[in-house]
């Protein structure tokens, strides 16, 4: 939300959006997703870019994040949203996939929660597991040895800052901890000079 209405005001569609399913589907799921979000957008005379991946991995499946863009028509913005979002939620539900991630329903997805809810249950009970059985491998922390460094925001209410802690004391070459003074779960685009500028000069440490 912190670059889309910056880039809406700039005549480009933009968003962003999870699902869920096991991995013997993950890949069925993201072309079934990538194409319908596609033919949607392509009817509105806007062909977008499509990218995927994988944001979350679990001992049954995967979490795919997909971001969107693509120009917006003035004063068409909100129906060539509405679109394409509801045409990757109609995929989703199709492929018995969840109709979002850890970052809960919200109005946008609240309409397709009856139609989720409508599939016979066999449906449910693997992304169920996909989302709630994920491996802790906290302690092959010690495996990774290439430079590291951690970024968090201090107002992270998803994942605490004792986590970030742990990665900076158990990683053999983590640098430091940038603790990000007012931001959330999403600190480099939120506060993205706080976190480029640490950044950059590890990257440049290490270049």
């Amino acid at each position: 939300p912190y670059v889309r209405d910056e880039l809406l005001g700039r005549g480009v569609l933009v968003d962003q959006f999870e699902t869920a399913a096991t991995w013997s589907g993950l890949e069925a799921l993201r072309t079934m997703v990538a194409s319908a979000i596609a033919e949607a957008l392509n009817a509105c005379g806007t062909p977008p870019l499509i990218g995927s991946q994988i944001s979350h991995v679990y001992d049954t499946g995967g979490s795919l994040t997909f971001t969107v863009l693509a120009r917006a028509p003035l004063g068409q913005e909100e129906a060539q949203w509405r679109a394409a979002k509801d045409a990757a939620n109609a995929a989703i539900v199709r492929a018995g996939a969840t109709i979002s991630h850890h970052h809960g329903i919200g109005r946008d997805h609240a309409p397709w929660v009856a139609k989720w809810q409508s599939r016979p249950r066999e449906f449910i009970h693997e992304p169920y597991r996909a989302l709630v059985e994920r491996d802790d491998i906290s302690d092959r922390l010690p495996e990774i040895t290439a430079p590291a460094i951690v970024f968090h925001g201090e107002a992270d209410t998803a994942i605490s800052m004792d986590r970030a802690e742990q990665l900076l004391a158990e990683l053999p070459n983590c640098d430091e901890l940038v603790r990000i003074p007012g931001a959330g779960h999403a600190s480099n685009l939120s506060h993205p000079d706080a976190v480029n500028g640490p950044l950059g000069a590890f990257l440049r440490k290490y270049s």
